[in-house]
């Protein structure tokens, strides 16, 4: 059953003023319960004019996900591997809701879009912000037989393919920084949330998260304490989300397919061609303690490598910040 907020907002989402009267008319519902979910919208980071006499519009058309449109724009590769491809208008964590159908029945596969996560998660617990309909964010279940060794490179991998795809479509200047993160000129444009689930020598359920901001209202921007970016901000042309969406899971699809020993060597060093602070100094936060260096670059097995006191050291996780001065 279509969730009422859905409903109302695939009415309005073409930026044309909408009555209220022709609104409940053509949902079947009161005047009020139109007005509330409204608000409820508002509520999810929706930008909703109204006026009187005129109705309700969204001041900035939104294209909603189909999954149907999303298929058909993967390629032929993908498109084999695809088991299914799901859109939820609103959820707490893509990658919480396919880890409660893994825990049921086997899903590699399987794709979760959703138009507005409630709780998105970065690492360490971090909350991804992104109001309904302003990025694009999945999750994608893949079931491999490889040992956690390999799988921890992962996250790496999965950065490249999204990196790949960015500059594909036309988005300039796209780098990385460890261990996850997306950047566009140095400013965040996305993160990557690798979850595994199994047994150490396989196999093993993987869940691989990606939020990109597509189109990010100026004052969430304003509100973020970091520098961010969007899509939209960085792009010539428009390019609707379904067509994006495709292209980042083909890319995707094809990398869990067919990664073996053999290119992990090549995807190590792309990786490291758009590493954005190779030699920068930076602090390093890990549990309970903070090191600071200079940054050297990663080692093969995908931990960061930082200069400290002249001695370099190797780092498994930790939450890196770049340091304005060099």
């Amino acid at each position: 059953m279509t969730n009422p907020r859905q409903a109302l907002l695939n009415l309005i989402k073409d930026g044309e003023f909408h009555s209220g009267e022709q609104l409940s008319s053509q949902l079947h519902v009161s005047r009020t319960a139109i007005w509330k979910s409204i608000g409820q919208l508002r509520q999810l980071g929706v930008d909703i004019e109204s006026k009187h006499g005129l109705g309700y519009r969204l001041r900035h058309p939104l294209q909603l996900f189909d999954a149907d449109s999303v298929h058909e724009n993967l390629n032929e590769q993908a498109a084999r591997h695809c088991r299914d491809i799901e859109i939820l208008f609103e959820t707490e964590s893509t990658n919480q809701y396919l880890s409660e159908l893994i825990g049921h029945s086997p899903c590699s596969g399987k794709v979760v879009l959703a138009e507005y996560q409630s709780q998105g998660r970065g690492r360490r617990g971090n909350q991804w912000l992104s109001p309904l309909g302003s990025g694009i964010c999945f999750s994608l279940a893949w079931r491999a037989d490889n040992s956690y060794a390999s799988l921890g490179l992962l996250s790496l991998f999965v950065g490249v393919a999204v990196a790949r795809t960015l500059t594909h479509l036309g988005v300039n200047d796209v780098g990385l920084k460890w261990p996850n993160d997306i950047l566009v000129n140095q400013q965040k444009l996305g993160g990557i949330l690798v979850e595994m689930q199994g047994e150490a020598n396989g196999p093993v359920d993987m869940i691989i998260g990606v939020g990109i901001n597509y189109d990010i209202p100026v004052a969430l921007v304003q509100k973020v304490d970091q520098p961010v970016t969007d899509i939209s901000r960085n792009m010539t042309t428009t390019i609707n989300r379904n067509e994006i969406a495709a292209a980042l899971i083909s890319q995707l699809l094809e990398l869990l397919a067919t990664t073996d020993e053999q290119q992990h060597a090549a995807l190590l060093e792309e990786w490291r061609h758009l590493d954005c602070y190779k030699d920068r100094m930076a602090n390093l936060q890990l549990p309970g303690s903070e090191v600071s260096g200079r940054i050297m670059g990663i080692d093969n097995d995908g931990c960061l490598l930082i200069s400290v006191n002249g001695q370099v050291q190797r780092y498994m996780c930790g939450e890196l910040s770049v340091r304005l001065q060099t």
